[in-house]
């Protein structure tokens, strides 16, 4: 993941965008900050697992729209 990439929590129904990462050592992981599209001045922090659940569900969205208006 890099900063700029889109991302979709099925929790809020909302989209997300990374803004930052890095690595924790204290974790031994990396971690992301990401903001919410609509609101900017929300902001968190996750790890990797979850931002990758969260892209994928993204992606698979953004492919379903795309499938549909292709045909």
């Amino acid at each position: 993941m890099k900063i700029g990439d889109l991302t979709y929590d099925v929790v809020t129904e909302s989209m997300w965008i990374v803004i930052d990462s890095w690595y924790s050592s204290l974790t031994d992981e990396y971690l992301y900050e990401i903001k919410k599209v609509d609101e900017p001045n929300v902001a968190v922090v996750i790890n990797q697992d979850t931002l990758a659940y969260m892209r994928a569900d993204f992606l698979k969205r953004s492919n379903s729209v795309l499938d549909k208006s292709e045909g």
